[in-house]
């Protein structure tokens, strides 16, 4: 994530994952699922804005990506957003009773599979805890992540600047750096309808062979772009196109593209499509919107500073959080 510091906010820009592979080992008893799954984080953002309260209260203002105030119907801004409940979280573990005022402009699409929640409730610990804190608590904030939720863990990591991925394992909150040799560029499309992550899981049957994800590690750190095509999996595909008619519609479609394969990201709804190169997938969008009534989005593999280098930029203009009251 991309962290600014302005006028008494903190402006953090957020990016999605894509699941390049995604292996389902097993049921656990708490009801999670063991999975492995090799993530890249892509540039495709939202923005948060946070200024910090004396008083004890949470505010959470949505907008779409035009800047359109959205409907509370559509992403709650009570508590049973991950945004209002990871600063609660770290309120109490931090022992302290001020609030915080949000404002989200929300460019990831919702029911995705692009891990859009995940990565507002990560902005949110590290937004709060710079402004009440003053500083970046990285212990503080990866043990919250681990309780919330599987992937936002991976949104707190950075790979020294380098395109960011990862294999994730456990419920996803266990993050192994990959190298990647090389920049990719993704088309990513959105059916009307997204998918919900526990009906996907509901359907789910978990076979006895499963696929390793080895390949598309090694396709990363050498650059191979046809190793990786032939590495392209995800388990969930088939339970997603259970709950959603899209899923074969949409891959349908970008099986007669020029693109190096293409794949269904986390538990869906979004497809994603994999290109060396930024102008044939933003050719092959057009056609994509001229077939299906989709919206689709190009990304580009996302890079920048770790958290901790970012935040530790700050402190000069950061004295134990008091220039950002008010």
């Amino acid at each position: 994530m991309l962290i600014r510091l302005k006028q008494g906010e903190i402006d953090i820009w957020t990016p999605s994952k894509i699941n390049l592979f995604l292996e389902v080992d097993r049921k656990r008893n708490d009801g999670y699922h063991d999975l492995r799954t090799v993530m890249m984080a892509v540039s495709l953002c939202d923005r948060l804005r946070f200024r910090p309260l004396h008083e004890n209260r949470f505010t959470l203002e949505i907008r779409d990506f035009l800047g359109k105030q959205a409907r509370s119907t559509e992403l709650p801004n009570d508590d049973k957003n991950l945004i209002v409940a990871a600063l609660k979280r770290l309120q109490v573990r931090m022992g302290i009773s001020k609030g915080m005022e949000v404002c989200l402009w929300k460019s990831i699409p919702m029911q995705s599979g692009l891990g859009g929640g995940s990565s507002d409730a990560a902005a949110a610990l590290v937004g709060g805890c710079i402004a009440w804190n003053g500083r970046y608590d990285e212990a503080l904030v990866t043990s919250i992540a681990s309780e919330l939720g599987s992937d936002i863990n991976f949104f707190l990591e950075g790979y020294a600047g380098r395109f960011w991925a990862a294999r994730c394992s456990g419920r996803g909150e266990r993050i192994e750096p990959i190298s990647v040799a090389r920049p990719y560029w993704f088309l990513i499309a959105m059916p009307p309808v997204g998918c919900s992550t526990a009906s996907v899981f509901r359907r789910l049957e978990i076979p006895e062979k499963k696929y390793c994800e080895q390949s598309v590690i090694d396709a990363l750190a050498s650059g191979n772009l046809s190793q990786l095509q032939s590495g392209l999996n995800n388990r969930l595909e088939a339970f997603a196109a259970q709950e959603s008619c899209w899923i074969d519609l949409v891959r349908d479609c970008f099986r007669k593209l020029p693109a190096n394969g293409s794949f269904l990201t986390g538990s869906g709804s979004a497809w994603v499509g994999l290109f060396a190169a930024e102008a044939t997938a933003r050719s092959c969008a057009a056609i994509v919107r001229s077939r299906l009534p989709l919206a689709t989005y190009v990304a580009q593999s996302w890079s920048s500073p770790s958290i901790e280098r970012q935040s530790q930029s700050m402190n000069t203009y950061v004295s134990s959080g008091t220039c950002l009251e008010h």
